[in-house]
């Protein structure tokens, strides 16, 4: 159990790191748009909250955000 644990936590961190790449690969144009548009499809008030927060470091939107990267960044988290 804590090796499944372990290995979630592990992945997590790893698509985390890519989401960290990816933006910071971006214009403070993009940067911002990108930003906008994920803040536009969240509803629920803590999930919004968190994200104006910690930006791209909410871990609470984290499966949230991968989807984004990935449907933004195709293959984004390839080889994780």
């Amino acid at each position: 159990v804590l090796e499944a644990l372990a290995a979630e936590l592990r992945g997590r961190a790893a698509r985390m790191e890519r989401i960290r790449e990816a933006v910071a690969a971006r214009t403070p144009t993009q940067r911002d748009a990108d930003r906008r548009l994920f803040l536009s499809q969240l509803s629920d008030p803590l999930e919004r909250g968190d994200f104006e927060r910690l930006g791209w470091a909410s871990a609470l939107n984290a499966r949230a955000m991968a989807a984004f990267w990935e449907e933004m960044v195709p293959g984004l988290f390839e080889g994780l």
